[in-house]
């Protein structure tokens, strides 16, 4: 960073007592409403006394600075974006960024290609490419050959033939146990989101949980989509989760909301695909990160 011009402030626990000037006052302010007060003599005295500065700030700079533990420094970090959004983005504190790439873990072994599905389901492509073999109007399966339990992993689905008008004959999620490949009763044989230890992202928008139907809605799929989910797994063997379509968050308008579940499990979560319509094509990318779409988008907080 270049050799700034401090201001005179107050270093809380020293002697100075000179006026804050507005902008570290803003500074001020910003760190204690996020719980972060503990953080103003460092922030002030390194000369960092101006948000519009702070919101540039990278991890290097932060520890650099003396920020030293993981848990506050992936906050500022988080605080950095929403700063990045401006006034008219989210504010609840609950709400979280999705992680950047450098996160990312090695993927061992990788997400290659559909590996089991329901009866109707049949691949091409040594499982790389799932399709839809009859019209019954029921939702059919396929699961990916692994499954994942900790780190911060990304996978998309590109949907290469979708010859209706309905988006909504399409699904995209996970898993935490594979029972429903054994359902046999109407659409609830690959309906993602019906199952307890499912949770899905349907191609009108909307997503489902436990039978549960989760608003706002967001845009619809078409052909040629990529459909992206990016799985965080915290410490409780749980992950949150964010949809993608074609790089970019799936996010929701005034809001800025991205799209997604919190707290899901617990894991292992196996990635997932379903479809209702003969001749649907659904091709595994796999995992996806060394491609680089944009994981810090303008507006990037869970729902």
């Amino acid at each position: 960073m270049a050799d700034r011009v401090v201001e005179p402030v107050v270093i809380p626990g020293g002697d100075a007592v000179e006026a804050l000037s507005p902008h570290a006052k803003e500074v001020s302010k910003w760190l204690k409403a996020n719980s972060l007060e503990e953080y103003q003599p460092l922030f002030l005295s390194h000369g960092y006394d101006d948000l519009e500065v702070i919101k540039e700030m990278s991890e290097e700079e932060i520890k650099q600075m003396g920020v030293t533990k993981p848990g506050h420094v992936k906050k500022f970090l988080l605080l950095f974006n929403k700063l990045k959004m401006g006034p008219g983005g989210p504010s609840s504190p609950s709400m979280m960024a999705p992680p950047i790439m450098s996160s990312f873990s090695p993927y061992s072994p990788p997400l290659t290609h559909w590996a089991e599905k329901t009866p109707a389901m049949s691949f091409e492509e040594g499982g790389k490419v799932a399709v839809k073999t009859n019209d019954n109007d029921f939702y059919q399966m396929v699961i990916g050959n692994v499954s994942y339990s900790s780190g911060t992993v990304y996978w998309e689905v590109e949907v290469s033939v979708f010859p209706w008008t309905n988006s909504g004959f399409v699904c995209f999620g996970v898993l935490n146990n594979k029972a429903p490949l054994q359902k046999t009763n109407g659409n609830s044989k690959g309906l993602i989101g019906e199952f307890a230890s499912g949770w899905g992202y349907y191609g009108d928008g909307d997503r489902c949980h436990d039978n549960k139907w989760v608003n706002p809605k967001g845009p619809e799929v078409k052909q040629g989509d990529r459909i992206g989910i990016l799985l965080e797994f915290r410490s409780n063997g749980n992950a949150d989760i964010w949809f993608y379509r074609n790089g970019s968050c799936i996010t929701v308008s005034p809001s800025g909301e991205a799209l997604g579940f919190k707290n899901v499990g617990p894991g292992p979560l196996w990635p997932v695909a379903s479809a209702m319509k003969m001749g649907t094509k659904l091709r595994l990318l796999g995992n996806m990160s060394d491609r680089a779409p944009s994981f810090r988008p303008s507006h990037h907080s869970s729902s």
